[in-house]
This record gives C-alpha cells, structure tokens and sequence, in this order.
C-alpha cells in the first residue's frame, strides 16, 4: 500500500499538479491517507469515502485467500463476484439495488484483468496499521461515511483519530457503503460544501443538505487562486 502511495506521488510529479484535492474510496482512501502522510505538503486535502486505518481482520484475509485464488484460477467466478459485490455494496440490512449490481459486475468483468485485481486485493488485505498515524495528516480531510455500511465502525474510527480542528465527517443516514451511488445529492453537497473550505470554487451554491451530519471539526478558509487537480484513488 505504501508503493501505492508512491505511485500517486510520481503521477503529482509528472503532471506538474501543484494544489491536490484528493479523492479516495475504500482502498483507496487508505493509499490516499498513507500519500498523505508520506508528503504532508503536497494534497491540498483529501475527501475519503469509507476509509479503513487498521490491519484487516483474519477472517477477512482467510476470504481474501480463497478469492485471490479463484481470480487466478477460474477468473470472476459467481462467488468472486460475490465478494467484491458485499464489498461495494454491503449494508447492514435491506439488498442494494439490483441494477446497479448488475451493472457494477459488468464493469468489473469488462474492465478489470483478473490477475492485476488478485494482486491489488492481496496488497489491501495485507496492508499494516495506521491507525494512530492519522492524527499526523496536516490538510483538512473530509470522511464520507454511511450509518448501514458494514465498515461504518472502521470509517468511525479513523475520524476519531484525525486532527478535528482541520477535519470534518459527513454520515449519511440510511446508506450502505457506497453513498456515492445511494446518496449522490447528499455526497455531492458535502464534498461542494469542504472544497469550498478549501478556498475553491467559492461562486457555486448547493442545497440544504438532508439526511446528513457534516461535523466534529471544520475547514480552514483559506484564499487560493491556484487551479484545482482532483486526485481519485
């Protein structure tokens, strides 16, 4: 995970990117937390959907050893797309909506090469603990995070950990763990909302948000003139 890191940083390099909002879902809000630390000067700030500090738990890499297995071996199998679909969609109680399912599988299939994603997994499944490393992340972050999801508790943690003076929380009610989908008008206010606390696009207004706690911390205001680049992990 830390190579992963130090890929995002050679991609900051070889464009030339100089003000860095960061955007990173699961995995990838873990490699976007990790490139954080390594270059506290670089990201602007990080927006980190249902990010995950600690190690992972056995059972799951026990799982992850099976399904690694069966991505070399048999490609994305039914139980393959099993685990990746509870993993993207999971939610405490209640089904995700089946076409969006059936569409998230198809993209997997299309677009992923079974070994290069047995890797990957087995990277995230290995990754070692930063939990109470978090706390040394310098921008403003903002935790986007869904009261179903099964990794409501990790997301929960891994705020408890961050400056909250620099740092915000945006916990979305009756969502699962991919808000960005269950909760898109919500997710894109909350992120309009701490970009603009960045000092970015100050002329763009957004809706009241519903259903969501944006708190515990708030953003420095900051004038910037400097371009915008996205990173998305």
């Amino acid at each position: 995970m830390d190579n992963l890191a130090d890929s995002v940083d050679s991609v900051v390099e070889h464009f030339g990117l100089t003000d860095v909002v960061g955007f990173g879902v699961g995995a990838g809000a873990n490699i976007l937390a990790r490139y954080a630390l390594k270059h506290p000067s670089k990201p602007l700030g990080l927006i980190l959907v249902e990010p995950s500090a600690g190690k992972a738990p056995l059972l799951e890499k026990a799982e992850e050893k099976i399904r690694s297995w069966q991505l070399e071996t048999k490609g994305f199998s039914e139980q393959v797309n099993h685990y990746f679909v509870h993993h993207h969609f999971g939610k405490k109680h209640g089904k995700p909506d089946m076409a969006s399912v059936d569409e998230y599988i198809k993209t997997l299939t299309d677009c992923f090469n079974p070994h290069n994603l047995a890797l990957f997994v087995h990277a995230y499944m290995q990754r070692s603990d930063i939990t109470h490393e978090v706390k040394n992340i310098e921008c403003p972050v903002l935790v986007i995070n869904g009261d179903l999801s099964p990794h409501h508790k990790d997301s929960e943690k891994f705020f408890s950990h961050l400056n909250k003076r620099t740092c915000n929380i945006l916990r979305l009610d009756d969502c699962g763990s991919d808000p960005l989908d269950e909760k898109p008008l919500q997710s894109a206010e909350g992120v309009l909302l701490f970009i603009q606390g960045l000092g970015l696009v100050p002329t763009l207004r957004t809706r009241s948000m519903s259903g969501t706690s944006l708190g515990s911390g708030k953003s420095d205001d900051e004038d910037n003139t400097n371009k915008e680049q996205t990173v998305q992990a």
